[in-house]
């Protein structure tokens, strides 16, 4: 794997739906092409992966979806956070779901922020503005 020096920030997308990581990827990209952008399609592959990557691609963000099968994105985070070089790793979780009581778990479990998920491209590239300002 070679590493590119122009790129300032990594950035992990984690969701089963591949339309939505296309959408947040290229929102992302559309701000800055300063990012490397790593995309997941589930729970269970994201954290297969982490223990190597991490190392390698230390990530600035992590963009999770909470609603996927298998292992969701609660459980996940839970995880993921458990991992001792992943403690303090900015998550942001995305929900169609409004229900306050997971909002509240993921808060708990360490998530940074919990989103809802965007319905249009205008929206994804609203948050992603939002969430480079923030996070990187």
């Amino acid at each position: 794997m070679t590493v590119d020096k122009k790129v300032k920030s990594t950035i992990f997308l984690v969701d089963d739906d591949a339309e939505d990581r296309i959408f947040l990827r290229e929102a992302f990209l559309a701000i800055t092409e300063d990012l490397r952008i790593i995309e997941f399609s589930s729970g269970e592959e994201f954290l297969d992966f982490v223990p190597q990557l991490i190392p390698q691609l230390p990530p600035s963000l992590v963009v999770m979806d909470m609603n996927m099968p298998r292992m969701n994105g609660l459980e996940t985070l839970i995880s993921l956070k458990s991992i001792p070089t992943c403690g303090q790793l900015p998550v942001v979780i995305f929900s169609t779901a409004s229900n306050q009581v997971h909002i509240q778990k993921t808060y708990a479990h360490g998530a940074s922020v919990c989103l809802k998920k965007p319905c249009s491209f205008e929206e994804y590239l609203k948050i992603a503005g939002d969430l480079i300002v923030d996070f990187l």
